[in-house]
């Protein structure tokens, strides 16, 4: 799920957000809020889409030294 930066004072399914707040949000709310015109910035895209907690970008590397 994407996070990113609000650029307003709102609130939102009872949750109050601040300018500078970094929220995590899923892509329905994402649609809300671009759609709302409350996002300063993206911090997350969506390119990665596996659950991984790992760090790093070179996990298929990894996967096949094992």
């Amino acid at each position: 799920m994407p996070k990113v930066i609000v650029q307003a004072n709102i609130k939102y399914k009872g949750e109050r957000y601040e300018i500078g707040d970094k929220v995590t949000v899923n892509k329905s709310d994402l649609k809300d809020f671009e759609e709302a015109g409350v996002i300063a910035e993206i911090l997350e895209s969506k390119k990665n889409n596996k659950a991984d907690d790992t760090e790093g970008d070179n996990d298929e590397e990894n996967e096949s030294e094992e």
